[in-house]
């Protein structure tokens, strides 16, 4: 189980899980993972079957989280209030610099918040 092994990641610092189907529970420990680890700095989910309720997941790991920098999650099933959970996330997390979201747009990076 990926989510186990990356709350106790102290080495890998980027992690690329593009085009996985992960069901709610997967993405929902990746997001409880992503509260623990201070290691990783890069993830992608490009062309991931991440519905909705895991998005949001993870955009609410991304408040605690200390040392991701860039997620990417185009073309996932990213709502308009997924979209805002994220935005929401990078006005708590001083850490997280850039969200690449696709078709939505990019979600902001760091200057927006540093005003």
């Amino acid at each position: 189980e990926f989510a186990g092994a990356l709350k106790q990641n102290s080495n890998l610092q980027h992690l690329a899980l593009e085009g996985k189907n992960f069901d709610t529970v997967a993405v929902k420990a990746l997001s409880q993972a992503m509260k623990l680890n201070s290691t990783l700095s890069g993830l992608v989910l490009h062309n991931s079957l991440v519905k909705r309720s895991g998005l949001r997941s993870l955009a609410t790991a991304l408040k605690v989280n200390a040392s991701l920098e860039t997620l990417g999650i185009g073309n996932t099933m990213l709502s308009e209030d997924a979209y805002a959970d994220f935005k929401q996330s990078m006005s708590f997390n001083a850490v997280l610099e850039e969200i690449l979201s696709g078709y939505l747009g990019h979600i902001g990076d760091r200057s927006q918040y540093d005003r």
